[in-house]
């Protein structure tokens, strides 16, 4: 059975970190509610529910993690040594993305909410999907993980103890390169009329160079997991 710790940060973490992103969302949304006439906010609800449905990439990726690692431990026995050391830092790096991205998210949308429900929703929703390719490359670096830890489980591949303190380490990098989607997102935030096409481009340059900085920590964290094999 994986371990209650790895189990926490896989599925737990980016739950509840959904459930307060999401909550903080729904309060701006009532808050507006009680500012403007309900009936001419009851056609736009539709266009809200989009932002939960794209947040929830997180906890699907989550679950699908555990489940790969229920799968390694019910082949080979519970993870243990190297193989659990690497398994802690993947879920801790995936825990600190997930929080961060949906922070970068909720920020999104508490920020463009006015927009959101307004003409402008078709240029809004981008914004909120850029910070999701974040779990996504967590989820490639899980899989690169796995492919090297089903050998090292079964006693075929030996890693050094170096290369395993660069992989560790990598991970919590890769995780922490996150805060570029949300200085992004706070910096995309500032820009106006996003109905302009000069706002929205300005708006989404501002996230895809927030970006850059978690493309540099899953090119690193790539890299050293590839030093595993070689």
């Amino acid at each position: 059975m994986v371990s209650l710790l790895i189990s926490a940060l896989l599925l737990f973490v980016p739950a509840g970190a959904w459930a307060l992103a999401s909550t903080a969302v729904l309060t701006e949304y009532a808050e507006r509610r009680a500012r403007i006439d309900v009936r001419a906010m009851r056609p736009t609800r539709g266009r809200v529910a989009p932002y939960f449905a794209v947040t929830l990439t997180p906890i699907a990726f989550g679950v699908l993690l555990w489940y790969l690692l229920v799968g390694i431990e019910n082949d080979f026995g519970p993870l243990s040594g190297v193989a659990e050391r690497l398994v802690s830092s993947l879920a801790i790096g995936f825990a600190v993305t997930a929080c961060i991205t949906l922070a970068a998210q909720a920020s999104i949308a508490r920020a463009r909410l006015g927009e959101m429900v307004g003409p402008a929703f078709p240029r809004v929703l981008p914004l909120i999907v850029v910070p999701t390719t974040g779990p996504v490359f967590a989820l490639v670096l899980a899989f690169l993980l796995v492919g090297n830890i089903t050998p090292i489980v079964n006693g075929s591949l030996s890693s050094r103890p170096e290369v395993v303190d660069a992989v560790a380490v990598a991970f919590l990098i890769f995780g922490a390169s996150n805060l570029g989607y949300l200085g992004g997102a706070l910096a995309s935030n500032r820009v106006s009329n996003l109905l302009s096409p000069r706002g929205f481009g300005q708006a989404l340059i501002r996230l895809v160079v927030g970006e850059v900085a978690v493309v540099v920590g899953l090119l690193y964290a790539f890299l050293q997991i590839s030093a595993m094999s070689s």
